[in-house]
């Protein structure tokens, strides 16, 4: 059964995606499992920049993101 909240989740991923342009691209070393370059285009990207510079500097593997939970949405993370 699928939560109310991820139902909510999904369709706000879907209007975004009709009414968006823009991208993003991450370049990871794999040897070291990091994120070591990001670049975001598009409106509403800011959010974003913040997050993969907090990453890069503080050296945090992508095996601890993948558990990184934002305490809300924003049009980017959608």
């Amino acid at each position: 059964m699928t939560s109310p909240t991820a139902t909510a989740v999904a369709h706000a991923r879907e209007r975004a995606r009709e009414h968006y342009v823009g991208g993003g691209k991450l370049m990871i070393d794999r040897a070291q499992n990091l994120l070591v370059g990001a670049t975001f285009a598009g409106s509403g990207t800011a959010d974003l920049v913040h997050q993969a510079t907090t990453t890069i500097v503080g050296g945090v593997p992508a095996s601890v993101l993948w558990h990184v939970v934002p305490n809300y949405l924003t049009r980017s993370e959608v």
